[in-house]
């Protein structure tokens, strides 16, 4: 069968963006023919569609456009402007907010701009004397480029789909988790070894100033099961969110829903031994839900079946009986808020500001208010002694008399049990 000059042009194109430019075909089943590529590192146009139809762009293309071209967003996780390259010269250019369609021949190029972005282009359609013969040699070519870059993406998708942030939350708390062990060991007391390890004790904080145990309380675990099924939770949420937020977003949301978490316990529970990080696990899943949910990429079923995985590992989670409600609400708000600034970022309304002001907001409040915190009613004195006589096993026995000190202070101003 004889292939039309403007497919012939087409396949040109399509042979420069994917051996040159490194283009990835994206197939789309109701439009077999159809060709549109992706290139989520282009800065300028991650999406491109070429066409040899004096209707592509037109007002009836509109809708099936914008749906392939918000697919293949959601499937890079950005977001950009795409282009129509036509080799029709019966289209008409198309330039708007949405899209741009440029018409390329061997004689004309509608838009000479454009070889600024791509380098060459306009020398890349041209009429042959066989197009049968170039046509197949182009899209052998093609296929050969096709099959390196499946290749090369498989390699990337394995090497990142490792959550190496998550790998190292979890050692860490291995390591908190050996040190309870032998402290325990050493004076043969759990609870006071939790504590002494770096546990939240809501009597630490007020009475000795020991803020930092709303963070280091996150990687304490209160025994071998509540450690098991918190970090199975934590590797299920972080194999599901950690590429898909980034590295960076993805530590930013967990450390801060464990820092708030523990903030809001602080104001709002009773004194208290506390462990483990569920407030990270839910403020990372509620952030990657939240931002899922307004780009619309959960309508993907390869996605929604790991999310609903990870939701059902999290509500064993949440029925551990060590684990903080107060916390996990809070970290949940944290996430949501988060979650806002994060798709923000991708759009044009003024959703980042407000996302970030709320969530400074937020923090600033808790902070206030877990400063203020004065007094507490003491929980056990025999726990507090326990807590004492672990340091004292240790080289910190300056640092068990420092709190020896301030808990008797706390015990005056309550009144003692």
């Amino acid at each position: 069968m004889q292939i039309s000059e403007y497919d012939l042009f087409a396949y040109q194109l399509l042979h420069y963006l994917v051996v040159q430019q490194h283009y990835r075909i994206v197939r789309v089943q109701q439009h077999k023919d159809d060709l549109w590529l992706m290139n989520e590192n282009h800065q300028v146009y991650p999406v491109i569609r070429i066409s040899s139809s004096g209707n592509a762009g037109t007002f009836a293309d509109t809708d099936y456009v914008r749906n392939v071209h918000r697919i293949i967003l959601n499937l890079m996780h950005r977001e950009g402007p795409m282009l129509i390259l036509n080799t029709n010269p019966q289209s008409s250019p198309v330039h708007n907010a949405f899209l741009t369609q440029i018409c390329i021949t061997p004689s004309a190029l509608s838009e000479p701009q454009l070889t600024s972005v791509f380098h060459g282009i306009d020398r890349v359609v041209h009429r042959v004397a066989d197009p049968d013969k170039e046509s197949s040699t182009l899209m052998a070519q093609v296929e050969e480029a096709e099959l390196k870059q499946q290749q090369d993406f498989i390699k990337k998708a394995r090497k990142k789909s490792i959550p190496r942030c998550t790998i190292a939350i979890m050692a860490i708390c291995t390591i908190f988790l050996v040190l309870e062990y032998l402290l325990a060991y050493l004076d043969g007391n759990m609870e006071s070894a939790t504590v002494a390890v770096g546990g939240y004790y809501k009597m630490s904080i007020v009475a000795a100033h020991e803020y930092w145990r709303i963070l280091s309380g996150g990687f304490v675990h209160n025994g071998v099961v509540h450690f098991v099924i918190s970090l199975y939770a934590l590797y299920a949420t972080g194999k599901l969110c950690e590429q898909r937020l980034g590295r960076g977003w993805y530590l930013a949301v967990f450390l801060s829903s464990v820092i708030l978490g523990n903030a809001a316990q602080l104001i709002a529970a009773p004194n208290g031994i506390a462990t483990g990080m569920s407030a990270g696990i839910f403020g990372v899943a509620a952030a990657f839900l939240t931002s899922q949910l307004l780009s619309h990429t959960l309508r993907h079923p390869l996605l929604r079946i790991p999310l609903y995985n990870c939701m059902a590992i999290l509500a064993v989670l949440a029925l551990v009986p060590s684990v903080s409600f107060i916390a996990c609400i809070a970290g949940i708000l944290c996430g949501i808020l988060y979650g806002l600034w994060m798709h923000g970022r991708q759009s044009e309304s003024g959703m980042k500001q407000h996302a970030c002001l709320a969530l400074v907001l937020y923090a600033a409040s808790l902070f206030a208010y877990g400063a203020a915190v004065d007094t507490v009613a003491p929980l056990d004195r025999h726990l507090d002694e326990a807590i004492i006589r672990v340091y004292r096993h240790t080289p910190l026995n300056a640092y068990a008399e420092y709190l020896q000190e301030h808990f008797h202070q706390q015990y005056e101003k309550t009144g003692g049990i």
